[in-house]
């Protein structure tokens, strides 16, 4: 098997070391309490936390059910469910949208705003730090090719729901 066989491999293998890593500097970054309240999520209310936090980067009233449903390929009854628990738990806020009173916006709550946003402060601060010396255009390469690369992966993904 030539070398070059090898590298698929090795590229998964480094992002989910990365990833792992990335993990664990969370929980040091963390209180004590936000890791244990961290780790009783499920999967599916951390995947829902995380989605939340991601589109609403880009709505900050928040986003709404149906959209959140979608996303997470679940019923709008089962967001609904998974909505309720998040909230109850003080990782979520659910109020009624400003621009349509019939619908209802979901965004993370101030407890998990601070927390997200220290989190990225320090991952900024890191990744600024680790590739300070590095050339310009093989940082400008390397985000293009990880952007290529999710696209890639979320368009598969698309097109196995599609299936």
């Amino acid at each position: 098997m030539s070398a070059v066989a090898n590298i698929p491999q090795k590229l998964w293998e480094k992002f989910f070391f990365l990833s792992d890593t990335m993990d664990k500097v969370c929980d040091r970054l963390s209180t004590p309490e936000e890791v244990k309240e961290y780790y009783e999520l499920t999967m599916a209310q951390t995947r829902a936390v995380k989605l939340v936090s991601r589109l609403t980067r880009f709505n900050p009233e928040g986003v709404s059910l149906k959209v959140l449903s979608e996303q997470l390929s679940i019923s709008a009854a089962a967001t609904s469910e998974l909505v309720e628990i998040l909230v109850k738990k003080g990782w979520l806020v659910r109020e009624q949208s400003l621009s349509d009173r019939r619908s209802v916006c979901i965004r993370l709550s101030g407890k998990t705003q601070t927390v997200v946003a220290r989190i990225h402060d320090f991952f900024d601060a890191a990744i600024d730090d680790a590739l300070k010396n590095e050339d310009p255009d093989d940082v400008r390469r390397l985000s293009g090719l990880m952007d290529r690369f999710i696209n890639k992966l979320l368009n598969e993904d698309r097109e196995d729901e599609k299936k």
